[in-house]
């Protein structure tokens, strides 16, 4: 695929990356299983933050570089990412979807009711209104979702 036709689509947390990929065309490449070792098969189950099977989750040294090739070599036409805001501005043709503020509850009930980890509901209510205003000031093509699912 020409690089420069694939779109790079990264989504807030909870945004539904994961259910948008689903049966299409389109692939949903989760830093997590990149930037970390062990982690097992569902990034969200709150198990997986810290420990998969009793094996404890650590940081792979290759990241971010492994997860910056992963996205390059895919064959799809568009590629969900989730990753830090740095290793974002090493990828080409990037769009950012994320909500606007007016939804904080909205999203930490998502988060809630997939599972995820204590710890990750509270850096979200903590950083939310922080995050929004700095995808705000990114110099990239931008949706801001007032839709509640």
């Amino acid at each position: 695929m020409n690089p420069a036709s694939k779109i790079i689509l990264w989504a807030f947390y909870g945004a539904g990356k994961s259910f948008a990929a689903n049966g299409t065309p389109i692939v949903d490449l989760d830093s997590m299983h990149y930037g970390f070792t062990n982690v097992g098969s569902n990034p969200h189950d709150s198990k997986s933050q810290k420990l998969t099977n009793g094996i404890r989750v650590e940081r792979n040294p290759e990241y971010p570089q492994n997860y910056i090739q992963a996205v390059r070599d895919s064959a799809a036409a568009i590629v969900l990412v989730n990753c830090e805001i740095p290793v974002l501005e090493q990828l080409e043709n990037v769009v950012l979807y994320y909500p606007d503020l007016s939804l904080k509850q909205e999203y930490l009930k998502r988060y809630q009711k997939r599972g995820n980890h204590t710890s990750f509901i509270h850096m979200i209510e903590q950083d939310y209104e922080g995050m929004i205003r700095s995808l705000g000031r990114l110099p990239y093509p931008k949706y801001v979702s007032n839709e509640k699912k």
